[in-house]
């Protein structure tokens, strides 16, 4: 997969590998932690949703267990609960899919990995988030990263979701590789 991935993108090659984002039109967890898509937050006491283009992240606050072992399986977004400590919304993310790129290489978590996040508001308008990523199987240690979300001046126009994969879509597949139309180009 090494060698396949380094001709991803190369017009030329016949075996380039696919990313995953392109194969489904959706990033998935965890990688959809660092896209640089627009974040919003929408915070309830039972329940804090984040909007990320076309993807929405439920993680319950209400203190609910995980579903039974037989009513759980692998998810785009995985399954997310938190609960907060002071100011920081302490996220856990588990079942998510183990055929998703982590990011933009060919690296997979495995079925056991989880995810936590540990988002907090460091200035009037910016938002740090400290994940861990944590996989018994594909890592020797935790990885960690921080990333941080600036609020935007609410009178821009945010930008329309992805149309992937569609007539529109300014990524458009051609060939089983991603191109890019500039605004203008047509089809």
């Amino acid at each position: 997969d090494l060698v396949r991935a380094e001709h991803q993108g190369d017009p030329k090659s016949t075996d380039a590998l696919t990313d995953t984002n392109t194969l489904h039109c959706f990033a998935g967890m965890p990688r959809l932690i660092a896209t640089p898509f627009q974040y919003e937050f929408i915070v309830t006491p039972h329940e804090t949703w984040i909007l990320i283009d076309k993807a929405v992240r439920h993680v319950f606050t209400d203190g609910r267990g995980w579903p039974p072992a037989d009513a759980r399986w692998p998810l785009m977004m995985g399954r997310s609960r938190g609960h907060w400590e002071r100011d920081t919304l302490v996220i856990e993310t588990v079942d998510m899919r183990d055929d998703m790129w982590l990011d933009t290489t060919p690296l997979m978590l495995s079925h056991k990995a989880s995810v936590i996040e540990r988002i907090r508001k460091i200035s009037p308008d910016t938002l740090e988030n400290q994940v861990t990523i944590n996989d018994p199987v594909k890592f020797t240690q935790p990885w960690q990263f921080t990333r941080q979300y600036v609020r935007q001046d609410s009178s821009e126009w945010p930008d329309d979701p992805e149309l992937c994969g569609g007539p529109d879509d300014r990524n458009p597949v051609i060939n089983g590789r991603v191109t890019v139309r500039l605004p203008g180009e047509r089809p």
